[in-house]
């Protein structure tokens, strides 16, 4: 994920194209998996290694936003709280679908459930682009309301995470 360097906003902004392809990747790992395509323990293998970078990376990104992002804007624009809200809202959702993706690819049960393990990559799939789409629209309302000033003290605020 990318680092605040001179912009949080614009970090944030870059970390979804990093995260669009790790969800992309996803979508066609699932897709695979319901055509029968290719063994069932590859896909199992990559699914797992897919679920870890992507844990990882949302984890990261999710945190940066939590701990940085939504407080000030809440203090700077409070008019904005209530989609910030829904956005930590949209967290918990992604992060409770990946969860349950996790644990399915580690099961050993993996090709008797090829169904969940998809419906649950759907899942993760579908809450991360809604969120990332209404993430934007926050982000580029922030683009045009906060002032230099405040978008240098966000960015210096987002320094070390």
């Amino acid at each position: 994920m990318a680092e605040p360097t001179d912009d949080t906003l614009l970090s944030l902004e870059h970390d979804h194209a990093e995260l669009h392809r790790s969800v992309v990747e996803l979508g066609s790992l699932a897709r695979a998996l319901r055509a029968g395509q290719g063994s069932v323990d590859d896909a199992r293998a990559q699914l797992i290694d897919l679920v870890a970078v992507l844990s990882e990376d949302l984890f990261g990104h999710f945190s940066r936003e939590e701990e940085v992002l939504f407080p000030y804007v809440q203090a700077a624009v409070p008019e904005l709280s209530g989609e910030v809200q829904a956005l930590v809202t949209g967290h918990d959702a992604v992060c409770g679908a990946l969860a349950r993706l996790a644990r399915l690819a580690q099961s050993d049960a993996v090709a008797s459930q090829i169904s969940l393990v998809c419906a649950a990559a759907d899942r993760v799939a579908e809450g991360y682009t809604a969120h990332a789409r209404d993430e934007r629209a926050l982000l580029s309302s922030l683009a045009t309301r906060l002032t230099p000033a405040q978008r240098a003290e966000l960015t210096e605020r987002a320094r070390g995470l």
